[in-house]
């Protein structure tokens, strides 16, 4: 049995979350581009050397900036709410003293999204949570961030447990 983290956010929704981790990772080929566009309007407009240099430089720091305001607040946003441990049997969610139990024969679907988008590789696909998104034979839906890594040693991915978790539970 694996256990891994859950998170869960008071001031911004999901989406607000998934929009600000999306922004800080496609900010950084803006600054690889910025270089070679930078040259093409010094050259085009007849700019001298040192603004082609303190353009750089603004741009550089600029998405420098985006990237870590990004990340810091979504750092300030997820809290830890509890814990959920994934088993052959089903899935057990620990939130403070509430424990519950989902077996697999009473789970329609299971979804395993990529959530948080990671600067530095985390895990194989370069993520750093997962949306879990639960849906029960009695049609409730349960919607779960959920990290990356395991809690326990060795450390695994979550996406790799759900995958491997999953095919002896089908009929």
């Amino acid at each position: 049995m694996n256990s891994f983290d859950i998170y869960t956010s008071k001031t911004l929704s999901l989406n607000q979350i998934r929009v600000l981790s999306r922004a800080g990772i496609f900010a950084i080929p803006l600054v690889s581009l910025t270089p070679s566009l930078l040259t093409l309007a010094t050259h085009s407009l007849g700019l001298s050397f040192r603004m082609y240099v303190i353009l750089l430089i603004f741009i550089v720091l600029s998405v420098a900036f985006l990237v870590l305001f990004c990340h810091l607040k979504i750092r300030r946003a997820l809290t830890k709410l509890g814990q959920i441990s994934v088993s052959y049997k089903g899935l057990t969610k620990k939130i403070g003293d509430y424990d519950q139990i989902v077996s697999f024969d009473d789970i329609n679907d299971v979804s395993v999204k990529r959530f948080l988008y990671a600067l530095f590789q985390v895990t194989e696909d370069g993520s750093k949570a997962y949306l879990l998104t639960v849906k029960l034979k009695n049609g409730k839906e349960q919607f779960m961030v959920v990290s990356a890594q395991s809690t326990s040693y060795p450390p695994v991915n979550f996406a790799d447990t759900m995958n491997r978790v999953r095919p002896h539970n089908r009929k």
